[in-house]
This record gives C-alpha cells, structure tokens and sequence, in this order.
C-alpha cells in the first residue's frame, strides 16, 4: 500500500506539471523545435506529450484506488466517486473560462490551455461514470476484454485514420469538411468500430503465427508431434 500511495502521488504531481508545463511552453516563443513538438502544436504536434499524458495519470490513478481501496471496490460506487471527481472537474473548468475567456478558434487553447482541459476531462469522467453505471454489472465478454486490451493501439490507429501522416491527409482533410452534423456524430463510433477490428485482427493474425511457429519448432526438434 504505502507504493501505491507513493505511485498515486507522484502520478498526481505528473498531471499538474504536465498540464501547466504545457500551458507555459504553448506561449513560450523560447524552445527548440525539437523540444516544442512535445508540448505545443505550434510545431505541428497535434497531441502533444504534454499536457496528454495527464489523462493517463488520472486514470491510472482511478485504477490504482479501485485496486487498492476496498471500499471503491463496488463498480456503482466507483461510479458515482469518478461522476462526482468529473463534475468538479467540470464546474471547475467552466469557472476558469468564465473568470478568464479564451479565444476557442486558437488550435493551442484547445490543447493546452488548463481550463479547457479540465472541462475536457471532466466531461470524459462523467461520461466514464455513466457508462460504468449502465455496463458496469453486466458480465464481462471475451471480445470486450480483447478491444481493452488493446485500446491504445486503437487509439494511435484511430489518429492516424483522423489526421494523416506527412504528407498523407487523413479523413478530418478529405471527409471532414463534407459531413453534416448527423454524418460527424455517426462517424465518431464507425471510426472506433473500424480501428478496433483492424487491430484486432492484426493482433489475432500474431498471435496464430507465432501459435504456428511455436508448433513448427516442436516438430522440427522432436521430429514429428509437438509435444
């Protein structure tokens, strides 16, 4: 436990560095560009490292107290603590944009600014505790646990799908300006359920190839049936 607590900390620390580390160097005109791509978009990073590995911290963090604490053990009531952490967040958030308004047209504020961000991940936890609230006693699915195992990957294919890569356009420059508002909502969860086959089927495809290899080497050593 006292690991835990220390990984937690530092996990928190991480967060809030992160985020207004990369709120100060998005209005810093003295970095290497080198060093900007980690944390701004002014040298075309899009997600940049910093402040978006806060997301991972928080919810490693969530993870962590639902492992460690007995009383978070109960998927509706880590529900309503990760509902109720989201809408802090949320009114927090809100509040910072009134006090101080924000030109939501600049691609910077949208990525790094804090009180955009706190908006962004409040909404993203209640969302999380609705989803818990609704699925959360349901019996968990093999192919379920197969896209969570891989959701990072889905995530990365996802963006690469989105935003292109060097001189590729991805589907935000090619379909993006097409598409209605019903046509951007449904594209959202088609572009979820495509990554998340693609991937799946390439770690499926692994997977059996090294089954085979595995099989092909017992056979070559033993000379006839693996083991």
């Amino acid at each position: 436990m006292p690991d835990s607590r220390l990984g937690n900390n530092s996990a928190r620390a991480l967060a809030v560095i992160s985020v207004l580390g990369g709120f100060a160097a998005s209005r810093s005109s003295a970095l290497h560009p080198a060093v900007g791509l980690f944390v701004r978009t002014q040298e075309g990073s899009l997600f940049p490292l910093f402040p978006w590995i806060a997301h991972f911290l928080l919810g490693a963090i969530v993870a962590r107290l639902h492992l460690d604490l007995a009383w978070l053990a109960s998927t509706r009531r880590l529900a309503l603590v990760v509902a109720a952490a989201g809408a802090a967040l949320l009114l927090v958030g809100w509040a910072w944009q009134g006090l101080s308004p924000v030109n939501t047209d600049d691609l910077a504020v949208w990525v790094s600014d804090p009180a955009v961000f706190l908006s962004r991940a409040g909404m993203a936890w209640c969302a999380f505790a609705v989803f818990a609230l609704a699925l959360g006693e349901l019996p968990s699915r093999p192919w379920l646990k197969e896209v969570a195992s891989h959701a990072l990957s889905i995530y990365v294919v996802h963006l690469v799908a989105l935003y292109g890569w060097p001189g590729t356009d991805g589907l935000v420059q090619r379909v993006g300006p097409t598409l209605g508002a019903l046509g951007t909502y449904l594209a959202g969860p088609t572009l979820f359920i495509a990554c998340a086959l693609v991937v799946v089927a390439i770690s499926s495809a692994i997977a059996q190839g090294k089954r085979l290899g595995h099989t092909a080497i017992e056979r070559a050593i033993h000379g006839g049936e693996p083991t």
